[in-house]
Order: C-alpha cells, then structure tokens, then sequence
C-alpha cells in the first residue's frame, strides 16, 4: 500500500501549494480526490488481502469514477 503523502501525486500537490502555484480552490479539489484515491485503494487492497475478491472488484467502480472526476479537474487546470 502507498501512503497518499509518500506518493509521487503527493509530493507534487504538497511541493505546488508550498510554491503557490496554481489556484487553492483548484488544487483542494485535486488533493481531496487524490485522498479519496488512496483511500478505495487501500480498502480494496484489504478487501482483496481478506479473500473477500467480489467486494473488491466491485469496488473498481468507485475507483474509476474518482479517477475520473480527478481527471477532469486536471483537465480544468489548461
């Protein structure tokens, strides 16, 4: 499992807030998807881990709906 913080979108949103580089609203919105990512993620992973494999493939659902609504935020960034 990745830590949010330790990962390389991590690193990235926390070095371009320090560095002020894009709106705080637009990159709230990013980071709290980013977060939510890591989160089904991890709850997958432990679902998988626990044998529990149809809980865990059915939640890909919400992985690739939030995968989506953080592309499209970065989509709003050009």
């Amino acid at each position: 499992m990745v830590n949010q913080q330790e990962s390389i979108c991590g690193h990235w949103i926390k070095r371009v807030r320090k560095e002020q580089l894009f709106e705080s609203n637009w990159l709230n919105k990013l980071d709290n998807y980013h977060k939510t990512l890591h989160e089904i993620a991890n709850d997958l992973y432990n679902k998988y881990q626990h044998g529990d494999l149809d809980a865990a493939k059915e939640g890909l659902k919400e992985i690739r709906t939030t995968f989506n609504k953080l592309n499209n935020i970065l989509a709003k960034s050009k």
